[in-house]
């Protein structure tokens, strides 16, 4: 189980649902991703977006995730998930706290927001202070989730 966290209040620290759907394209073509699931999630208000992605893009084993039944469907799901691949929000730092291995996609803009247990994460950081997390390239995190496999 693959968690992506591509949204954000800001949309400076949003990474666009192309670009999940790219990342997802290119897990997917790869040996051994052949049976990996991926959860997009975002607020109920971006699952019709998910969904029309998942739809249009025709993603396999794809599937949209909100925690619409209470808080703990978040932390529940973390728990479950193999790799968390998030922006920088709270997600980070909750999967931070269940030790769950991530990538974190962050702009040079914030460095004092990175989660407290470092071994268990990667961090993707644009590359220009003025840079939003959209500027990260889809290569650049496939090459860091094969690398944690």
């Amino acid at each position: 189980l693959y968690f992506i966290n591509p949204f954000a209040k800001n949309k400076k620290r949003t990474w666009p649902l192309p670009k999940v759907a790219a990342l997802i394209s290119a897990l997917s073509e790869r040996p051994e991703f052949q049976q990996a699931v991926f959860l997009i999630n975002g607020l109920p208000s971006d699952q019709d977006a998910i969904a029309a992605l998942i739809r249009e893009e025709q993603l396999p084993r794809a599937y949209g995730f909100t925690a619409d039944q209470g808080f703990w469907d978040l932390p529940a799901m973390l728990a479950h998930s193999r790799l968390i691949i998030s922006v920088e929000t709270a997600i980070m730092h909750i999967a931070s706290l269940l030790h769950r291995p991530q990538i974190i996609l962050m702009r040079l803009k914030n460095p004092e927001w990175v989660p407290v247990n470092e071994k268990e994460l990667c961090i993707i950081w644009n590359r220009k202070r003025r840079h939003h997390i959209e500027d990260i390239e889809v290569a650049e995190v496939v090459e860091e989730i094969i690398h944690k496999q």
